[in-house]
């Protein structure tokens, strides 16, 4: 039992947080970066086992800055690999929540639809994992009422999302490229 007077570490706080309560279980065998596809296809310093790690020797401000904090878009295919069956995006969530709690910002750009350019084809609203993308009717300048994409959010998620296919693209397993259509902003 911890003395009230004392600090809580960054594992008990992650294990405060729904998500986070099984950090402590995690013996680093490295299945969750073997399955991940950030790591093989976006971004190699995202790394799931080195977050575990830095929550629980109380790294918090390497946790607070690594790039997996803010690139987990949690699809949770790490999840059923785990043999400690420890829901790893609910503990990348939990020091997200943590960070952001704690005045860190994600370095992440966000994704939104670039109105003048889109015809509302709606073929990222059926292609969106997030749903957070929507057809609504909107005044767009030059054009009138019509029917355009509108983000319920700006979309961290959709730009991991995106980025994933446009590596995919190269490969040519993905028919549509997006770029006349989204906006990137910092």
């Amino acid at each position: 039992m911890k003395n009230n007077d004392q600090a809580l570490t960054l594992m008990d706080q992650v294990r405060a947080i729904p998500g986070g309560e099984h950090v402590s279980v995690c013996y680093s065998c490295g299945t969750c970066v073997s399955r991940c596809l950030i790591q093989q296809k976006i971004d190699k310093a995202y790394n799931p086992r080195r977050m575990m790690k830095m929550v629980m020797m109380d790294m918090l401000e390497n946790a607070f800055d690594s790039p997996t904090t803010w690139l987990c878009s949690a699809c949770d295919l790490c999840y059923p690999a785990c043999p400690q069956e420890i829901h790893i995006s609910g503990v990348i969530t939990a020091v997200k929540e943590l960070a952001i709690e704690a005045g860190h910002h994600s370095p992440l750009k966000t994704a939104q639809v670039n109105i003048k350019t889109c015809v509302a084809c709606g073929l990222c609203v059926e292609v969106c994992p997030y749903e957070a993308v929507h057809l609504v009717e909107k005044n767009v300048p030059n054009r009138g009422k019509n029917l355009t994409n509108d983000f319920a959010f700006q979309c961290i998620k959709f730009l991991v999302w995106f980025q994933f296919f446009q590596f995919s693209a190269e490969s040519g397993n993905f028919f549509l490229n997006y770029t006349s259509f989204i906006n990137i902003h910092p």
